[in-house]
């Protein structure tokens, strides 16, 4: 369920718009509001859309659900366009892509410092190589790998940090 409306009644004066409206509306599903001008339309919508509390009922919507609504009569603010306008309705989305490829951007920065430590340990012998990727060095091998290089306890820490030794959450 994505969103479910019970008993809705809503009116202006005398003038009932809505009286004991229930309806559910299930993923997947769509609607249309269609009416003659003064019917309702925008009524309806600013009351499911929280801008107007119905007279009686309630409205119901699933958790996580964002709701868009352009109102027919929305002013644009000075200097923006009607395209900018529309696109501000999915700045959440905007804002959530950004913070993705500053992710996307900092994993191909660890990507490069892993491949770049790991091209450098290939210059050993195999198996010392393969210890440190396998972070399997004794301590005192580890100190010694450490004197040579610099590198390796950060290898080594990138590794702890990405079985999760030192982090609760990656």
């Amino acid at each position: 369920m994505i969103l479910n409306v019970k008993n809705l009644t809503h009116g202006f004066g005398d003038r009932a718009i809505f009286d004991n409206v229930s309806f559910r509306l299930l993923k997947g599903e769509h609607i249309g509001l269609i009416g003659a001008n003064g019917e309702g339309k925008s009524t309806f919508m600013n009351i499911i859309t929280g801008k107007l509390t119905p007279d009686e009922g309630t409205v119901e919507w699933a958790k996580n659900v964002r709701v868009g609504y352009l109102d027919q009569h929305t002013e644009l603010k000075k200097g923006m366009t009607v395209r900018e306008t529309l696109a501000s309705a999915f700045a959440f989305l905007f804002d959530l892509e950004e913070q993705m490829n500053q992710m996307y951007d900092k994993m191909a920065d660890a990507r490069r410092v892993l491949d770049w430590d790991a091209q450098f340990a290939c210059a050993l012998d195999p198996e010392t190589a393969k210890a440190i990727r396998d972070d399997r060095l004794p301590e005192d091998d580890h100190s010694e790998a450490c004197s040579m290089c610099g590198k390796f306890c950060a290898v080594r820490s990138m590794n702890k940090a990405l079985a999760g030794e030192y982090i609760d959450i990656l």
